[in-house]
This record gives structure tokens, sequence and C-alpha cells, in this order.
């Protein structure tokens, strides 16, 4: 029995409520190019699942696939709830998952605190307590509030971005290398952060190179070679 159809049988026989984010045999191309080929991965409300890979292996492939950025086809995405994410657009997808990708994560002109609050525009209620509460487990940020995004570091950039992810109540949440270029200390804060997003019942995916890192802070390691097309 070959690995897809065991995913949709699993899949089948799941309850749409044990959906947080699902992929089912599907084909991400970039510029043309089929990239990954039957991709195949379920990832529960409440765990973190990576997916490792060399650099340029497709991994940011994956994820802006996800966000329908790149093209998708075959099989299907199933998003929280079990929602059809199959064939939608860029901002269909964004109503039901969070994405943080590895660049551009944050405006850089705008100040730090604005970059938060621009996770309102998705309705969530209470968002100035929560990013209050975010100020003091993070003093350092805290203090950053009033300067522009563009003068953070990248750990306190990494955890500003994907504080605004889990700022909007999605309960999908996508990271491109949350890891890449930080320090230890910093790596344990933002590793830290997302557990904290898959404790409040999110699934989360994040991409990263190092296997062993991404053993450390997740629930369950996918290794991207399993789908490159070669």
């Amino acid at each position: 029995m070959s690995w897809n159809t065991r995913m949709s049988e699993l899949l089948s026989a799941a309850s749409a409520h044990d959906v947080g984010l699902s992929i089912e045999g599907t084909d991400f191309a970039y510029g043309g190019i089929v990239v990954l080929r039957g991709v195949s991965m379920c990832v529960a409300p409440g765990e973190v699942v990576g997916v490792v890979g060399e650099r340029e292996a497709g991994k940011s492939t994956l994820v802006m696939g996800i966000a329908g950025v790149v093209r998708a086809s075959g099989g299907r995405i199933l998003g929280p709830g079990g929602c059809e994410l199959t064939g939608l657009s860029t901002h269909g997808i964004a109503r039901h998952v969070a994405l943080v990708p590895e660049r551009d994560r944050l405006f850089p002109g705008l100040t730090v605190d604005e970059n938060l609050l621009l996770a309102a525009c998705s309705g969530t209620s209470m968002v100035r307590s929560n990013v209050d509460e975010f100020y003091q487990t993070y003093p350092q940020i805290g203090r950053a509030v009033a300067r522009p995004a563009s003068t953070l570091s990248g750990g306190e950039a990494a955890l500003v971005a994907i504080e605004r992810a889990l700022l909007t109540g999605l309960r999908a949440v996508v990271v491109d290398e949350p890891f890449i270029g930080l320090s230890p200390a910093w790596v344990s804060d933002v590793g830290a952060r997302l557990r904290v997003a898959a404790a409040s019942g999110r699934a989360v995916i994040l991409t990263d190179e190092a296997p062993e890192r991404a053993t450390a802070w997740c629930d369950r390691v996918l290794h991207l070679s399993e789908w490159v097309d070669r």
C-alpha cells in the first residue's frame, strides 16, 4: 500500500475536527516546473510538525504552495476543521492559515507596535490586550514598540512576526525557516513561542535546514527529500 493511499484512508477516517492542516497527494510547481510531487501530511490541532531539507531544496515552495502563492495541482489541501483550501485564492487561504515567510516578515517602515496591531485587521478581539501581554513576556521588545521594525535584531523580528500570526486567531500557522541565522538563545525563545502556539490548539508547520534543531521543538519531523521531484 502506497503512502498516499494510506494517507487518504487516514484522512477519510478522521473527524474533520481532528484536522489542523492536511495535504493529500499534492504537487507544487514553481515557474511551471514541478518542484515537489505527491506531498502528503496531516497536522493535528496542538501539534508542531517540522519539514526539513537542505537550502534551496523546496521548503519555501512548500510554504508558498500552502499559502496559494505558487501553483498546487492534484490532491487536496484542508485547513482547520477540514475546511477546503484547494483552489482558493491567496486571500481566501489567508482567512484560515497564518503565514510567516522566511523573508520580508515585517513592514520595516512601520513601528513594532503598528506591525503587531495589523493583526486587528483580521477582526480578532482583544488584540491590544494580547500585544501588551507579549511585551511583558519579552520586555526587550516592549522597549522597542515605537521603533521602526527595521531596527529589530533577527531574533526580535522573528518573534514579532510569529506573534502577529498568532494574534490573528487563526488555527493553523506555517512558519518558514524561523531559526535561520539566530543565536541559540533566540532559537530557544522562538521555539518556545511556537510550542505555546501549539498548546493553544493550533496546528503548526515549520521548516528548517537542521533536523536535530527541528526535532528539539517539533512533535514530528518530515524530510522534504520524500517529495522532491527528480
